[in-house]
C-alpha cells in the first residue's frame, strides 16, 4: 500500500472529492483545509492572502495500491486548477493497515 498525500488549491476539492470517491482502487482517502505560505504569481492569491502571508489550500491524503498511485498523480495532473494553483505532492509507503 501507498499513502498519496496531495496539496492543491481549495478550489479543486468538489471536483476532485467525487473522482476519488467513484474510483474503486481507492481504498480510503480524507482531507482537510491546509494554509501554506505565499509566494508571487499563485493564480489563486488574492490581496487577503497577500496580507496574510499564506494561501488557503486543502490535502488529500489517500491509501491505494502501489500500482495506481501512477494513475491518481497523473489525474491530478490533469486538473487546470491543481497546475495553476501550484499543486504538490508526496508519497510514503505504508507498513501495515488495519480497523478498529
Amino acid at each position: 500500500m501507498r499513502l498519496l498525500r496531495v496539496v492543491m488549491p481549495a478550489a479543486a476539492l468538489e471536483s476532485l472529492s467525487d473522482r476519488l470517491t467513484e474510483d474503486p482502487e481507492v481504498e480510503f482517502w480524507q482531507v482537510w483545509e491546509v494554509k501554506s505560505r505565499f509566494s508571487d504569481g499563485h493564480a489563486f492569491a488574492s490581496v487577503a492572502d497577500r496580507v496574510a502571508g499564506y494561501t488557503p489550500r486543502v490535502c488529500f491524503e489517500i491509501l491505494t495500491s502501489n500500482g495506481h498511485v501512477d494513475e491518481l498523480v497523473q489525474l491530478f495532473s490533469t486538473c487546470p486548477m491543481c497546475v495553476r494553483g501550484g499543486g504538490m505532492y508526496w508519497t510514503m509507503d505504508v507498513g501495515t493497515t488495519g480497523e478498529f
